[in-house]
């Protein structure tokens, strides 16, 4: 089925940031559509063109598509957001613009989201060259620790080919960040809360055109976004680890003491009051957490939304 453009109609709503995608884009949207299209799924495509400066969008002016414009560069984490805000849909397909996700694997994702809250591509190899050795080990360090954190093997923590409801992804809008761990923090955003994320295993194409990865902002933004989450939505498996580590601590001093010098000294009360000082912020912390959920799930405009515009373009704009 066309992409359709009564907005009572659509169930599908295909997401596509971009930013200077010139070489692969008119491919990409193509390809959707061709993927799409035998599904007999009422959709609709959105472009989030992120102020790009190569003309990419002039290469797609004639397809069936909707436009969403930022006036000036707000960061990948926004372009995903703004499409979301936008999207007629209720259920989401985000994917990027620069042939590195296979588009084949989308009817089986979307199957499979009938029985879950998100569905994600899960790569099952870097295809960068450059910088690969060093992605692949961050990539794998990112993952490790978020899946011991969040209590859940996570195969792809920040993959962006994925399909979603789209009620259930705002629910965590006041906690994306600009960047790309926007997918970090959907992730554990959903895992944390206790929703359903089922892992579509993919292979990852070599990008057409310049990547904008950097090694050390980008992997410190990863592990930042990863304790945040997991603060915010579960403070008590952060925290309580240490509290019982010191409490460990503070008893083997303890006994220690006892045992050698028949007294308690002046190391375990210190730990001791430590202890208690983290395990009552611990407490305090998760009951904080579950406060400011209730009041931040009322999704309020975002503060850039002026800068946000949208255009219609080809058949979509008839």
């Amino acid at each position: 089925m066309a992409p359709t453009e009564a907005k009572n109609d659509v169930s599908l709503s295909v997401c596509v940031p971009v930013y200077n995608e010139k070489q692969a884009l008119r491919g990409t949207i193509l390809e959707l559509q061709a993927v799409l299209d035998p599904l007999g799924i009422a959709y609709e495509i959105i472009i989030i063109d992120d102020c790009s400066t190569d003309g990419c969008l002039e290469t797609v002016r004639d397809m069936a598509i909707r436009v969403v414009r930022h006036r000036r560069n707000l960061g990948g984490g926004i372009a995903r957001l703004s499409g979301l805000r936008h999207a007629r849909g209720q259920l989401i397909l985000q994917t990027d613009a620069d042939g590195t996700y296979p588009c084949d694997r989308v009817p089986e994702m979307l199957e499979r989201l009938q029985s879950a809250d998100m569905v994600i591509g899960a790569r099952r190899h870097e295809s960068a060259t450059d910088w690969r050795w060093l992605r692949t080990l961050l990539k794998n360090l990112l993952k490790g620790t978020a899946s011991f954190l969040s209590g859940q093997r996570i195969p792809d923590l920040n993959s962006g080919m994925r399909a979603y409801h789209r009620d259930s992804a705002l629910r965590y809008a006041h906690l994306y960040p600009r960047g790309h761990s926007i997918m970090s923090t959907m992730t554990l955003g959903f895992i944390s809360d206790g929703l359903k994320v089922d892992f579509v295993p993919i292979d990852y194409n070599v990008r057409k055109g310049k990547s904008s990865f950097r090694p050390i902002r980008d992997t410190y933004n990863y592990f930042l976004t990863i304790f945040r989450t997991i603060c915010y939505f579960d403070p008590l498996r952060m925290l309580m680890p240490v509290v019982i580590a010191l409490g460990v601590a503070a008893a083997a001093f303890t006994v220690r003491n006892l045992l050698l010098f028949a007294s308690f000294g002046s190391l375990p009360p210190l730990l001791w009051l430590v202890d208690l000082i983290l395990l009552v912020l611990a407490f305090v912390a998760d009951q904080f957490a579950r406060i400011s959920r209730q009041i931040a799930f009322q999704n309020p405009l975002p503060p850039y939304h002026r800068d946000v515009v949208e255009e219609r373009w080809g058949r979509e704009g008839r």
